[in-house]
């Protein structure tokens, strides 16, 4: 494999609007990288709830914000939760695309905790494999909550001061989150 050269100063994140990757643009903006934030339309349900958030953390932040639509086969969803099969990947290799000048740091907000494979150690070095496969070492996944759980992610958001309370994580994609499903669950359980 060609050594990595990697301009670091630079990282695009791939964004919900949620905790995780409201979380993963103040650690760049901590760490003096350019930050720009990148979310996907893929025909689910929380898309627009999810893009007016994203849109309040940007003008937070001051980054530069932008949405593009992919269009998987909506068929392919596991449950009734709208979780699709291949997502984390699918929006990994979608910034690929989008990222300037085929170089720097590409982010994501996963984490441990969760069953899926998408969220794994193993899946973060399958994905490095195909970016170092696609752009010769000139793309580095950086994944700096993947040992953290979803307590550890928000007790780092609150000592660092992330606007939760502007943050989106509901499945059902309501205006008003429906306080039924696991994202909804999740944020009442950390008083969110």
């Amino acid at each position: 494999m060609k050594k990595r050269e990697v301009s670091p100063q630079k990282v695009l994140i791939c964004c919900g609007g949620g905790i995780d990757s409201s979380a993963l643009i103040y650690y760049y903006i901590e760490r003096k990288y350019i930050v720009r934030a990148i979310h996907f339309d893929y025909g689910h349900s929380a898309y627009r709830e999810e893009k007016k958030a994203l849109d309040a953390i940007s003008r937070y932040y001051q980054i530069e914000a932008f949405h593009k639509k992919i269009s998987p086969s909506i068929s392919n969803v596991l449950n009734k939760s709208g979780e699709l099969l291949g997502r984390n990947a699918l929006f990994l290799l979608s910034a690929l695309n989008n990222l300037e000048n085929n170089s720097g740091l590409i982010s994501i907000g996963i984490h441990s905790g969760t069953a899926f494979y998408d969220c794994s150690p193993s899946f973060v070095e399958h994905m490095q494999l195909l970016f170092d496969g696609y752009c010769g070492g000139t793309v580095l996944l950086d994944i700096p909550f993947l040992t953290y759980n979803k307590s550890d992610v928000i007790m780092w958001s609150r000592e660092k001061g992330v606007p939760l309370k502007i943050t989106y994580s509901c499945q059902k994609g309501n205006k008003s989150p429906c306080g039924k499903c696991s994202s909804c669950t999740e944020r009442k359980k950390y008083g969110l």
